[in-house]
């Protein structure tokens, strides 16, 4: 009797096999980004402002940030930690001499993180009602921290997710896994991507 598999049995192994390794990838995605949230430190620096841009771009009020920002005396009297060409504004701000269609005051780093985080706040909204603002409508440096974590984790969680499929092209699923956590737990996604939403961080999930 021919006990070789058939063409049938051989399409449902790999059929199954798939689903195993798509259940693993979201067990990773799910459990690196939980463990992402409980790491302590936040490393918020050219990122800032970037979650208060997506909300406004959520809003329609688009990317400038005039009505939120002026000039504080603080920074104008320490302009080492002022923009150079304006004392008196946070460094990840650029303050433009000509107004731009939006306002003069935008973000200095590059935006895309802005727009891109803009479409996972719009997926989250409608099951989480965060946002940047406290309760008197004021820009909260909290709130803006609490929500990079949380998309920074959700993201370099999808980044070991990825990871773990492209190495079952070539390597069995024990092997596959020892690369996948290599690469949650002992690379920058986790001291660097996994702490906010640095442009690196979403151009890793782009690359992947």
């Amino acid at each position: 009797m021919d006990t070789r598999s058939t063409p049938t049995s051989q399409v449902r192994d790999v059929s199954g096999q798939s689903w195993q390794d798509l259940v693993t990838a979201l067990l990773l995605l799910f459990g690196c980004a939980f463990a992402y949230r409980q790491y302590p430190v936040i490393t918020m620096t050219d990122s800032s402002y970037t979650m208060l841009v997506a909300e406004r771009l959520l809003q329609g009020r688009g990317p400038a940030l005039d009505d939120v920002f002026a000039p504080s005396a603080y920074l104008v009297a320490h302009e080492h930690w002022a923009h150079q060409a304006r004392p008196g504004y946070p460094r990840p701000l650029e303050v433009h001499a000509e107004p731009l269609p939006s306002g003069t005051v935008t973000l200095w780093y590059p935006q895309a993180p802005a727009w891109l985080s803009a479409g996972w706040l719009a997926l989250r909204r409608p099951f989480v009602d965060d946002t940047v603002l406290n309760s008197l409508g004021q820009y909260d440096i909290y709130r803006e921290e609490a929500l990079q974590l949380a998309l920074a984790a959700d993201l370099t969680g999808l980044c070991v997710a990825l990871v773990f499929l492209l190495a079952r092209l070539q390597l069995p699923v024990p092997l596959s896994l020892v690369v996948a956590l290599a690469f949650a737990f002992a690379s920058p996604l986790l001291s660097t991507a996994s702490r906010a939403v640095w442009t690196h961080t979403w151009g890793l999930v782009l690359a992947l």
